[in-house]
């Protein structure tokens, strides 16, 4: 009997094909070791040359408008310091890879009744809906009585608590499940399958190989087209949850106050009043955040981060343009509200765009929404009938009555350079 094949899988983390850049223990450069991760600070890399253009203030010295030329992403990245025994700088858009790896990932429960995930890369192309990609991980239970879960590439499971499904679940590539499954209609997996208690289905298909714990079994008139193998099964958490990997938000956008490109871009660091007309080039902003709604306008015309300190919330009337090549990055050290109508970024790139929340409170209304979200201690959450997400959610939990997630690849994509050592 053939051994278990890995298929590239790593801990219950299977992710071909995507950059694995754990924050902690794998940030370091190529073959070169690093220490766990003890916090995350900002530590300002020097700005670009010129600064970056801003509502009231000026351009840089050689008369550009702080985007770095025509393309935004032809200057330089805003940089944060990775801080542990052996220090390491990189973009922000390097903190992404290993955070946004599956459309998404609970580090607790979910409680979805119907789930439907895809993938596409808008560096290559529109969104066509059904095509492969949008992996699930669920460090808890998939709880709640689901209907459906058709999942665009893999699904693993690590919680222990029964789960049940009333008419299917599909996976297009591997399923990794650790409690106990009842299917009242179909089970389709497009891989492996890796079972560690047993599931219950009517009927089903494995296109390839099955493994499972010695005490489990799959019960049905269920198809496998490879071999059929029990085996040792463990389920590793799928999803960076431990608090040595978390990102710390308000550390990073603590440092930002002390530490910006504010005076550059003539943004006044106090809190808004009213709405703003902001044009944001390459660099690191800081702002309090408003007493009410942030509304108004946003120009992103390069590559930028925007600290916000404390509560956040979004007005339904808020615009955020970004130019060509153009990236944002928002950390929000609060608690976070977005409003139905708010744009805060562009729906042909959703991976220019990505939202760190360090709150554990995040409300999310409307029932479209554009956005990379990384909330690893908030529930997130919508009250819509039909909630679609273009990017992917990173939470502590995730509730909903029918989500679809169009997981763009091009968040994976970093930047250049990745990783700069110190």
């Amino acid at each position: 009997m053939s051994e278990p094949r890995s298929r590239a899988t790593r801990a219950g983390r299977p992710l071909p094909g995507a950059p694995l850049l754990l924050i902690g223990a794998a940030l370091a450069a190529p073959g070169a070791g690093c220490a766990p991760l003890d916090t995350v600070v900002a530590e300002w890399s020097s700005a670009v040359p010129g600064g970056g253009g801003g509502a009231g203030g000026g351009g840089g010295a050689d008369g550009a408008d702080g985007a770095g030329g025509p393309d935004g992403a032809a200057c330089a990245a805003p940089q944060v310091t990775v801080s542990s025994s052996s220090a390491h700088t990189l973009c922000t858009a390097a903190l992404a890879p290993p955070l946004f790896q599956n459309a998404l990932c609970a580090c607790e429960d979910t409680d979805i009744v119907k789930l439907v995930t895809d993938g596409f890369d808008s560096r290559v192309g529109v969104l066509v809906e059904g095509e492969p990609g949008g992996s699930v991980g669920v460090n808890g239970d998939y709880a709640g009585l689901a209907t459906s879960a058709a999942i665009g590439e893999h699904l693993v499971v690590a919680g222990s608590s029964p789960s049940s499904f009333v008419l299917s679940l599909s996976t297009r590539a591997d399923l990794r499940l650790n409690g106990r499954s009842s299917i009242t209609g179909r089970l389709e997996v497009g891989r492996d399958a890796w079972l560690a208690d047993t599931v219950v289905t009517a009927t089903g298909s494995v296109l390839r190989d099955l493994y499972l714990a010695e005490s489990a079994s799959l019960v049905g008139a269920v198809a496998v087209d490879g071999v059929t193998q029990h085996t040792e099964v463990s389920i590793e958490p799928p999803c960076p949850c431990a608090e040595p990997e978390l990102l710390d938000v308000a550390a990073i956008v603590g440092e930002a106050r002390q530490s910006n490109d504010n005076a550059a871009a003539g943004l006044d660091p106090s809190p808004p009043e009213g709405p703003v007309d902001w044009t944001l080039g390459c660099g690191r902003y800081f702002v309090p955040a408003p007493a009410g709604a942030l509304g108004g306008a946003i120009r992103v015309a390069g590559r930028a981060a925007l600290m916000v300190e404390g509560d956040l919330e979004i007005d339904a009337a808020l615009q955020i343009a970004m130019d060509a090549g153009a990236e944002l990055d928002l950390f929000v050290s609060g608690d976070l509200t977005i409003h139905e109508g708010a744009r805060i970024a562009d729906p042909a790139r959703p991976g220019g765009t990505r939202v760190f929340v360090g709150g554990d409170v995040v409300k999310l209304e409307g029932g479209d929404l554009t956005v990379n979200l990384y909330a690893p201690r908030a529930e997130i959450s919508s009250d819509a009938a039909l909630w679609t997400v273009q990017g992917a959610l990173f939470a502590r939990s995730v509730r909903a009555t029918s989500l679809v997630v169009h997981h763009d690849r091009a968040v994976l994509a970093g930047c250049e350079p990745t990783i700069e050592t110190r």
